[in-house]
């Protein structure tokens, strides 16, 4: 038998396998302006986003309209700056017990909100207890901690069981909002108030105004910067944000002038882009991580541990970056490895004649007329879910030719374009496999 060949370390993960981190592209029409090499205060940018907002509220921001904005008109006690690292934004300092299961921070001095109004732990406990109302998971998440406020810069978190560095990170960097104005507002009310009286945070940009059509749709806002945040003035002193419906909308709109500035745009979209000469892809990484996520659970084809070993070692990441992402990413084959050995790609790469053999050692016989393999009443059409975007489209086709080599074929269930991935997972289980990324 071959099978002791085949390298199972990385399958007690919760994925199959990862493909690759993403590098998100920011692509930004560069004025003589930007081209100083000193940077200089000033000036304004309008970037195009696709969605449509509804509010800008951080506990109810669900679309990537609503994120991008939010994002920076609140704060929060700690800001992510990756997948393992973060600054203080409105701490000053914190500090835990060893046990891991308290957690102070203290504010720091003098903090305001937008309005002026001084920003206090109260708000911070405030924010948590109504995230906690209006989100069930978010309350069945943290319902084992407790938090007290003994001093108005003081905050402490408390909990039954430790708290890893990550969760503590999590909870401290939820977006604040200004208790004495969200106080006064019913809670079933919150996610349909809307206006410049409610758009109040800490963060680098606050609210200036707002364009709707005659329906009442969002079609763009205006920030100004903040000179009072905490982390200093921004350098722009304006950015607007304008939301389409569809990228092919937003990407007319940055060809016509409208707008010059996208975020996240695909590699394949770079290429005509780029063929402007107005046009520069600036590259930012991010923790972005796509994989290919096995569904473990009893009656699913990969629920069989020699079947997830199968597939781990067919090393597709190489091709996925060159075809589908054009290179703007990195294959990471672990949650920490980025780089392995020319030994260990070995054990991950296995030649398909194999894992044919293993698979034929193992009773997986290849049916007659349609050339998948079966074991009993069980055969290896495999469903995986992906959305309906085309860079997962066309890394689904790669997948579905590599396995076709072993005698697997690939049964799609389409998933819509912006789909909430958690949302996703916790609602449906009806794939052997999921293609996604976040």
């Amino acid at each position: 038998m071959k099978d002791k060949h085949i390298s199972d370390k990385f399958i007690k993960f919760v994925f199959l396998f990862l493909f690759f981190v993403s590098t998100y592209i920011l692509l930004y029409q560069i004025s003589s302006f930007f081209l100083i090499k000193t940077p200089v205060a000033g000036g304004s940018i309008t970037e195009g986003v696709v969605g449509v907002p509804i509010s800008f509220n951080p506990l109810f921001a669900s679309n990537e309209a609503e994120q991008n904005v939010s994002v920076i008109i609140y704060g929060g006690l700690l800001k992510k700056t990756g997948p393992d690292t973060f600054i203080k934004e409105l701490a000053s300092s914190f500090e835990s017990t060893k046990d891991l299961e308290k957690h102070t921070f203290k504010l720091k001095k003098d903090l305001v909100f937008h309005d002026g109004k001084e920003l206090s732990g109260y708000d911070f406990l405030f924010t948590v207890e109504r995230k906690r109302q209006i989100d069930d998971n978010f309350g069945k998440k943290w319902e084992d901690i407790t938090i007290t406020i003994p001093t108005k810069r003081q905050i402490i978190i408390e909990s039954k069981n430790p708290l890893s560095k990550e969760e503590v990170v999590e909870l401290a960097s939820i977006k604040i909002i200004p208790k004495h104005i969200w106080q006064k507002i019913p809670v079933n009310l919150n996610a349909s108030y809307s206006g410049s009286d409610l758009y109040v945070g800490s963060g680098p940009f606050l609210y200036k105004n707002i364009k709707v059509t005659q329906e009442g749709v969002i079609k763009s806002v205006k920030l100004a910067a903040f000179d009072e945040y905490t982390l200093g003035s921004p350098y722009l002193r304006e950015i607007s944000f304008v939301f389409f419906k569809n990228k092919e909308d937003l990407l007319q709109s940055l060809k016509n002038g409208n707008i010059n500035s996208v975020v996240g745009v695909s590699p394949l979209d770079s290429v005509e882009l780029l063929s402007s000469n107005q046009n520069k892809i600036v590259k930012i990484g991010t923790n972005k991580v796509f994989g290919l996520f096995f569904n473990h659970g009893d009656g699913f084809l990969f629920s069989d541990q020699l079947l997830r070993s199968v597939f781990a070692n067919i090393d597709i990441r190489s091709e996925i970056i060159d075809e589908v992402l054009l290179g703007y990413a990195n294959p990471i084959y672990g949650p920490d490895k980025l780089i392995i050995s020319d030994e260990e790609k070995k054990d991950i790469n296995i030649d398909t004649t194999e894992l044919n053999q293993t698979l034929n050692d193992f009773d997986w016989v290849i049916s007659e007329g349609d050339s998948i393999r079966k074991k009993g009443d069980d055969k290896l059409n495999i469903i995986i879910a992906t959305p309906d975007i085309e860079e997962f489209q066309k890394a689904l086709l790669i997948i579905e030719k590599n396995w076709k080599e072993i005698g697997a074929s690939v049964i799609e269930a389409k998933i819509p374009a912006h789909t909430d991935f958690r949302e996703y997972i916790n609602t449906n289980n009806s794939f052997d496999a999921l293609l996604w990324g976040y």
